[in-house]
């Protein structure tokens, strides 16, 4: 898996992705998404998943609402290590991200646990 570096895009795909945000017909913006409680109009910038430790952690938290685990360590290289399992039984599929920083390893592991990376 080749992991995308932090920035707009990053959370605009893992808002889209991962969280359930929707594109806007209203902004030609990437990271201006609707909610997933929106209706449609309600335009926002989505929170900062790959560089705040606190957005990233809602990531994490929507995750654990699938049947999955996540590991959180830290890796060689000084680096962040997330590791996520999805599923049950034989249809187990793990993900692993390595990264700098715990909130891009996060979104990289989030975005290859959906299929997205």
């Amino acid at each position: 898996m080749s992991a995308i570096e932090a920035g707009r895009e990053l959370d605009a795909l893992v808002a889209e992705k991962v969280m359930g945000w929707k594109p806007s017909m209203f902004s030609n913006y990437p990271w201006q998404l609707v909610p997933p409680d929106g209706d449609g109009s309600a335009v926002r910038q989505v929170p900062n998943y790959s560089t705040d430790i606190a957005a990233a952690w809602l990531v994490v938290e929507r995750m654990c609402e699938f049947p999955s685990y996540v590991s959180l360590g830290f890796g060689k290289w000084l680096q962040f290590r997330v590791d996520i399992a999805t599923g049950a039984g034989r249809e187990v599929m793990n993900s692993r991200a390595f990264a700098k920083t715990a909130p891009l390893a996060i979104c990289n592991a989030a975005l290859a646990a959906v299929g997205a990376a």
